[in-house]
């Protein structure tokens, strides 16, 4: 009986050794458990999903196929549209009770010109609550031609002026470059191919560009107020000179650090960047709130973790997701996000992080949050026949209290992303995947690593017991003190090789279940 107690301590042993060589290789993870925890996550997911249970306050407009052949057909122009649509279904769209609405996309360059961003810029400030993307990789830069023309606004100014000066005319839609000279003074101009339109276009802003810079109009106004406009032009055409080499376009990643929620805590490791792609300043700075766009497969190209925040030169910024959440707030009342050991805080809110950064995505749905299938198309169609006094043809009380996201979904634009509940996502139905864990602080949960080890170790040590129980059936008798020390070793050494056999996989296998068994628990 003692040395059958010995044999399966020792077999037990063995075991522990074999079950804690297993719980050091997952909680280590060094790489080896990356697929087969992947594997296990994506089953979790799909086996979980409660369409039922997506949030009724998040409502996707799609951009589908049909909403592009209808405003070809109206509008007789294809994608990007004139972002005054924009503008009209985000007024739209907050009159009839949105709570927040954001826009899925970048506006960059406009081929319809000048005049419909500075239309969009309009409407974005009656509506009130919308966010805007931005882009945190890489851009190109923008270079100085022969062509370039500079008529210089202020020259021989502080930094604090200038910047004041170039804020207010980005904001009245003038390509507008700044440049520091040998003597660390600022200059400021405004750019363009062609003297006359030039001129014109600044004569046109005198009075509101005097409010920053008086010198600007210094002698031309008469008693009245009004200016003598010929003499501002003549004044104007004086200062044309080609732009400085070394002067550099302000452009919307100028402004975007205004929406900057404070400083990268240094202790979490975040995605590098390198540089931000922003509309145009006139809509950045006419937005409620800016988040990024990107958002970061895992190394098999399938989109599972979420950054809720991106950082940046020493700052977090907002994803869009966080954005729109943010911007159905006044600023006054908007919630403090922070991290917290391992979790990332949402005001009263806190929902448990993956790694440092992340937190795996909790899916409900196939194709996630369509809210009875609400298109662009239907959104347009209404608004305008509202402003023509007509009566609505759907029914918009969905959109109550509700964040809404203006997302591409047309084959066409071909913003498809592989999840591990669809291998065609839509990039829009991700963020609202994100926005949905955000809102209710539930996402994929993971059990803390004491809880891991702890599970695994019990588990190490029943595998091992049976494994001792089984080689006891299939040893041979042997006997005398030496046959009892050569069955001793024997059984030992069967029970060491059987205990690692069974007790490895079987803690691997378990570990990685009970690391995605929560899921089924939201």
């Amino acid at each position: 009986m003692r040395i059958r107690a010995r044999r399966r301590l020792y077999g037990a042993a063995a075991g522990l050794a074999a079950g804690a060589l297993a719980v050091l290789v997952a909680l280590l993870d060094p790489g080896v458990l990356t697929l087969a925890d992947a594997a296990f996550y994506d089953r979790m997911a799909r086996l979980a999903l409660e369409p039922e249970r997506a949030s009724r306050r998040i409502v996707v407009v799609d951009v589908d196929d049909a909403s592009l052949a209808y405003v070809e057909s109206e509008y007789a122009t294809g994608w990007p549209w004139p972002h005054e649509l924009h503008g009209v279904m985000a007024e739209f769209l907050r009159r009839h009770g949105a709570r927040a609405v954001g826009f899925d996309f970048i506006f960059g360059r406009n081929p319809h010109g000048l005049d419909d961003d500075l239309k969009f810029a309009e409407s974005l400030t009656r509506a009130g609550h919308v966010a805007l993307g931005f882009t945190l990789q890489a851009t190109g830069t923008v270079e100085i031609t022969q062509e370039s023309l500079g008529l210089e606004l202020l020259s021989g100014a502080g930094e604090e002026e200038a910047q004041r000066l170039a804020e207010k005319m980005v904001s009245l839609g003038i390509d507008t470059w700044i440049h520091q000279g040998a003597d660390e003074r600022w200059s400021v101009f405004a750019a363009g191919s062609d003297r006359e339109i030039l001129v014109a276009r600044i004569a046109r802003h005198g009075l509101e560009l005097a409010h920053v810079d008086p010198s600007l109009v210094e002698g031309l106004e008469d008693e009245a107020g009004r200016l003598d406009m010929d003499l501002l032009r003549a004044r104007l055409a004086r200062r044309i000179v080609p732009l400085p080499k070394g002067a550099q376009r302000v452009d919307g990643a100028a402004f975007v650090e205004r929406f900057a929620l404070g400083p990268a805590p240094a202790d979490r490791r975040f995605h590098e960047t390198t540089a931000v792609g922003a509309p145009p300043p006139v809509l950045v700075l006419a937005a409620t709130a800016m988040g990024a766009t990107d958002q970061e497969p895992d190394p098999d190209g399938i989109i599972r973790h979420f950054e809720p925040v991106k950082a940046h030169d020493g700052q977090l910024y907002a994803t869009l997701p966080l954005a729109l959440l943010l911007a159905g707030e006044p600023p006054d009342r908007r919630p403090a996000i922070a991290f917290e050991g391992p979790y990332f805080r949402i005001g009263d809110r806190r929902i448990r992080l993956y790694d440092d950064t992340s937190f795996r995505l909790r899916f409900h749905a196939h194709r996630a949050y369509v809210s009875d299938g609400v298109t662009a198309r239907e959104v347009l169609i209404d608004a305008l026949r509202e402003l023509d006094g007509k009566p609505l043809k759907h029914d918009w009380s969905l959109l109550d209290d509700a964040f809404v996201l203006v997302t591409p979904n047309a084959i066409a634009l071909m913003d498809y992303k592989p999840s591990p509940v669809n291998d065609r996502m839509a990039g829009g139905d991700i963020n609202a995947v994100a926005l949905d864990n955000l809102l209710s602080g539930v996402s994929a949960k993971v059990l803390p690593r004491s809880a891991e080890a702890a599970a695994a170790l019990v588990l190490a040590l029943a595998a091992a017991l049976i494994a001792v129980l089984l080689s006891e059936r299939v040893s041979v008798e042997v006997k005398g003190t030496v046959g009892d020390l050569v069955r001793l070793m024997m059984r030992a050494v069967s029970g060491l090789v059987v205990a690692a056999l069974l007790a490895t996989p079987v803690v691997l296998v378990d570990l990685l279940f009970l690391r995605h068994f929560d899921t089924y628990l939201n």
